[in-house]
């Protein structure tokens, strides 16, 4: 620009007549240069926010659906059988939450008593004719609501958050034991602070977002109940990046017929799985749900290779500090999830 700048001034500044013209062209030419200067890398950098999300062109990956977070681990000393379980019924009780029982219906406060009772002492009612999967599931359901008693009792979770954990073990006692098992499972993974790298809680949000769709499906379009999810899991759930971890110890999981092997093929799934904007604004709501976390912040500045932190907060997050869908939509393009 500038050697284009001086080769103009200069033919120009051959005729004397043409020397305030020359002048002239070579002021307006170096304001261009210092406006590409200063305005291009912001320029770019917009256009990397508003192009990527152009839902005309933006469309799922499908060379990544395997992909997969690392497991959620639990945090040590949630090992300790010293811990007795019974300590959240008693938390739940001293609530005092007021039911409108049905006639004879078993209360929520009852059933989650039986729920910690049964676990701990691995009732035989659970798997009656098969004592070591009836030992890794109490295990499991042992280690999750032993993890989630651990963090209450460390004021890691708030008074609001405790109660509604209370409340939806409460609802989950109340129904089938895998359901122990996946509820358990599920509060645990909300309230764990397990160091994760922002590509590994994308996947996590995609794949819980996938997840939810199968669900949706097998519910509301086969009308099945939620265990058909843990029979997808053992069929596709390698190739769709499923959760893999504890769907074998669903024994209803794998119970369903072949009318629903033949209804929820992996082709059938991909015609499911095709709305970007639904899922960017899935990720985008649960990212949001929670305070402020700087590491997604930090993975842009990264990835956007820019000083230009200003321009990235106004692009990629609105006045209230939450991500914007063009934020999602750069680090989905940037894990190659979307292309």
């Amino acid at each position: 620009m500038v050697k284009l700048t001086t080769n103009v001034a200069i033919s120009l500044s051959h005729s004397p007549h043409n020397t305030t013209q020359a002048q002239k062209v070579a002021k307006i030419a170096l304001q261009c240069f210092i406006a590409a200067v200063c305005v291009l890398p912001a320029g770019i950098l917009w256009l990397i926010g508003r192009g990527i999300c152009c839902l005309s062109n933006a469309q799922i990956n499908y060379a990544k659906l395997s992909s997969s977070p690392k497991p959620i681990q639990v945090v040590a000393g949630a090992t300790d059988y010293n811990i007795n379980l019974m300590v959240l019924y008693t938390k739940y009780v001293a609530l005092g939450i007021k039911e409108n029982l049905e006639p004879g219906k078993t209360s929520k406060e009852d059933c989650l008593r039986l729920l910690c009772n049964k676990i701990q002492t691995a009732h035989q009612d659970i798997y009656p004719d098969n004592a070591n999967k009836r030992f890794m599931f109490c295990q499991q359901v042992s280690l999750y609501l032993k993890a989630i008693l651990q963090k209450m009792r460390s004021g890691d979770i708030d008074n609001d958050k405790e109660e509604q954990i209370l409340k939806e073990l409460a609802e989950a006692s109340t129904r089938c034991y895998p359901t122990w098992l996946q509820t358990a499972y599920s509060l645990y993974a909300d309230v764990h602070n397990q160091e994760e790298t922002v590509p590994d809680k994308l996947l996590r949000a995609i794949q819980e977002y996938k997840e939810s769709l199968t669900l949706e499906f097998v519910q509301n379009e086969l009308g099945l109940q939620w265990h058909a999810l843990n029979f997808v899991r053992n069929i596709l759930g390698a190739e769709l990046g499923f959760d893999t971890e504890l769907n074998e110890l669903d024994p209803y999981g794998g119970q369903q017929d072949n009318i629903f092997g033949k209804a929820l093929t992996k082709w059938l799934f991909l015609q499911k799985y095709t709305d970007v904007n639904r899922l960017v604004e899935a990720i985008r709501t649960k990212i949001n749900a929670k305070p402020f976390d700087s590491s997604y912040y930090d993975y842009l500045v990264e990835k956007v290779e820019s000083s230009q932190q200003g321009d990235i907060q106004e692009i990629f997050y609105d006045e209230n500090y939450q991500l914007t869908y063009e934020g999602v939509s750069f680090m989905l393009h940037s894990m190659k999830i979307l292309r």
